[in-house]
């Protein structure tokens, strides 16, 4: 079991990794279209059968995992948002060399953890919608 968490938990970071990667402007885009129609058709299915989330929930552990990608498009959706919103104008920090080179490094990880930490209470946000919308 411990093997599967780990190679899940590396796919995820390498997802994570990917969108955060200096792409180009299509490839934002293409993932925002992309996790917010999947969130869409989400919340379609969710409004139709609202039910089913319930049952996952007090399923068993694969059930309460499979639940949990509810998480992932909204979460890529506001990913992309804020890195197209906020994206690192000039050279990036691994460019740097010299004097302010640390100014520079920490400056571009606070950017890029809190359009983390946004993109995250939104994905959190949309979930305990569906869980207070779905049937009790």
């Amino acid at each position: 079991m411990a093997s599967v968490e780990q190679r899940l938990t590396a796919w995820a970071l390498s997802l994570v990794q990917a969108l955060e990667t200096d792409a180009e402007m299509r490839v934002r885009v293409l993932a925002l279209v992309i996790g917010t129609v999947v969130t869409i058709i989400m919340w379609v299915g969710h409004i139709t059968y609202p039910y089913v989330l319930q049952v996952l929930l007090d399923g068993e552990v694969e059930l309460k995992f499979i639940a949990a990608f509810a998480l992932a498009p909204p979460f890529t959706a506001a990913f992309s948002v804020g890195h197209l919103i906020f994206r690192q104008r000039g050279q990036t920090a691994e460019d740097e060399s010299g004097p302010m080179a640390a100014y520079f490094y920490r400056r571009s990880a606070d950017r890029k953890w809190k359009i983390a930490i946004a993109a995250g209470i939104v994905a959190a946000i949309n979930f305990i919608l569906m869980v207070i919308t779905s049937d009790s």
